[in-house]
């Protein structure tokens, strides 16, 4: 793969997965950007049986728009189920010369045939909204019909639509406001995520209740009252609260890891590339992810070219996490000497896609945050960003410190 820096005239463009805050422009710079002056867009296009994204930045002013260093730019890319296949942060903006589309990065890989939904911008800035379909032609994949929405006023969503699966969502908020004694307003929906039960009790089984042994496709959901997370399972019109004894369960898990066949060149270390595997997901799984996700790929997974400095040696590095208002507060071990490349800008780039997008692809979390030992300056300092007001300027309260 590579990465470059392109200069395009004005057109409808499409899509993105992953990005790279790579290039810098050119230009006198003004004092302040003026947020009406940005817009963002995608463009996409197929070659042979990979898919090639680009993410845009559009300066429709007169002047150049400045770099930001705190952007704090989002992506989300969801399949026609409404299953997050990706999601990514952009913490710096290249300044963009006036009347220009930069592309700031490029990403090739296989997406399946199906419909694709995808955010990206950033709060203050606006964004777009495109939807999109893939489509296989003669075992080659095409880019189907596309729509844009530009909505340069809007913030990102924080949290998808749900669509025809409304009333699924509906259903548990409902159950869980008289499971509280709550008013059904007190309850928010935080996300919907496809998935398979091994069985028809949804992963829930009531004691001395049959089941059909038959896999089940169906849904996760989770909602928040209270300060507090509470999870759902759901298929057809059936919808089942999921108590905290509740025993774990194998279900569907997708894990992001680097890729040499679909970046060889790993010019953008960021850049990361779903696996799905079938895991036990009990009460917290949040853990759980992370638990599968440093035990590293599987020598399967390797031989398809996926990498990632976990492995083995690397499967126990986890000594806690918990989510508060929508934030995981990731506490590690000290693996300053089991792990030295991360502190690399490379390696903690890595680092950082590969911990950040696996759980976001499975747990309802907007923010990540690391310590380790209980120490989140020991951890940012390590990887050479320091305390800052995005890391909540190292405060060790949520981690027990």
């Amino acid at each position: 793969m590579t990465l470059r820096r392109l200069r395009i005239p004005l057109l409808l463009l499409v899509t993105t997965l992953f990005w790279l805050a790579a290039c810098n422009g050119v230009g006198p710079s003004v004092d302040e950007p003026d947020a009406a002056e940005i817009r963002f867009d995608v463009q996409i296009s197929s070659e042979n049986e990979q898919v090639v994204i680009c993410l845009i930045a559009a300066n429709e002013g007169p002047a150049v728009f400045p770099a930001v260093d705190d952007f704090g730019g989002v992506m989300t890319l969801r399949d026609g189920l409404d299953v997050l296949r990706a999601s990514a942060t952009l913490n710096q903006l290249p300044e963009v010369a006036p009347q220009t589309f930069d592309c700031l990065a490029t990403w090739r890989g296989p997406l399946t045939p199906d419909e694709y939904s995808l955010v990206w911008g950033a709060p203050g800035y606006g964004h777009t909204a495109v939807s999109f379909t893939i489509t296989a032609e003669n075992g080659r994949l095409t880019v189907g019909q596309q729509f844009h929405q530009p909505l340069p006023a809007t913030d990102p969503p924080i949290r998808p639509q749900f669509g025809q699966y409304q009333p699924l969502v509906d259903q548990a908020v409902a159950d869980l406001s008289a499971h509280l004694g709550l008013d059904s307003e007190a309850v928010t929906p935080r996300d919907l995520l496809a998935t398979e039960f091994p069985d028809a009790s949804l992963g829930v089984p009531e004691p001395d209740q049959m089941y059909a042994q038959v896999i089940t496709p169906g849904f996760i959901i989770w909602l928040r009252a209270e300060g507090e997370l509470y999870r759902y399972h759901a298929a057809a019109e059936r919808v089942v609260r999921v108590p905290d004894e509740a025993d774990a369960v194998p279900m569907p898990v997708t894990l992001f890891f680097g890729n040499t066949e679909f970046n060889p060149d790993m010019i953008d270390c960021s850049l990361v590339y779903p696996v799905e595997r079938l895991a036990l997901i009990g009460d917290n799984p949040a853990a759980d992810v992370l638990n599968l996700l440093f035990a590293g790929p599987t020598a399967a997974e390797q031989t398809d070219g996926y990498v990632s400095h976990f492995s083995e040696e690397t499967a126990d590095i986890l000594r806690s996490v918990h989510i508060a208002t929508d934030t995981a507060y990731v506490d590690l071990a000290d693996i300053r000497s089991l792990l030295p490349a991360v502190s690399s800008a490379c390696g903690s780039a890595a680092f950082m896609a590969e911990v950040e997008t696996s759980l976001r692809a499975n747990v309802p979390v907007q923010r990540i945050l690391f310590a380790l030992e209980g120490d989140p300056a020991l951890f940012y300092e390590w990887i050479q960003v320091g305390c800052t007001e995005e890391d909540d300027f190292c405060d060790p309260t949520p981690f027990g410190g």
